[in-house]
């Protein structure tokens, strides 16, 4: 899905190494899952990333436009991999943005394995 608003650098599967917008942008909050329950890292990440989904779209944007975006991981070696199948799925094919991924002891609720922000811009 090309635009002429948006030009994407070194594009791979899982990020851009930049992302350039002329226009309106949207910045989401840190999206952390709602239903903590017992989910493994897989299931928080679906959570979150339908989270942002519904954000974006109401915000004017959706995910193929999304510009940055940074994953905080309570367990960056055992949930990275787990977390970016879950991405590379939910993520449309040639729009990966520029990206950062970082380990950190702990995030506001003990529960949460995963937040994301992500920048965006609108249609």
């Amino acid at each position: 899905m090309a635009s002429n608003d948006i030009e994407r650098f070194e594009v791979a599967a899982t990020y851009s190494e930049a992302v350039v917008y002329i226009g309106a942008t949207v910045y989401l909050a840190g999206q952390v899952p709602e239903n903590t329950g017992g989910q493994d890292i897989t299931e928080q990440t679906k959570d979150v990333l339908s989270l942002i989904e519904q954000r974006l779209t109401v915000a004017g944007g959706d995910k193929s436009r999304i510009l940055t975006a940074t994953i905080y991981l309570t367990n960056l070696e055992r949930d990275y991999k787990p977390m970016n199948e879950v991405w590379n799925q939910w993520i449309p094919s040639g729009t990966a943005p520029a990206r950062t991924t970082v380990g950190v002891s702990t995030l506001a609720s003990s529960q949460w394995l995963i937040e994301i922000t992500v920048t965006a811009a609108r249609k």
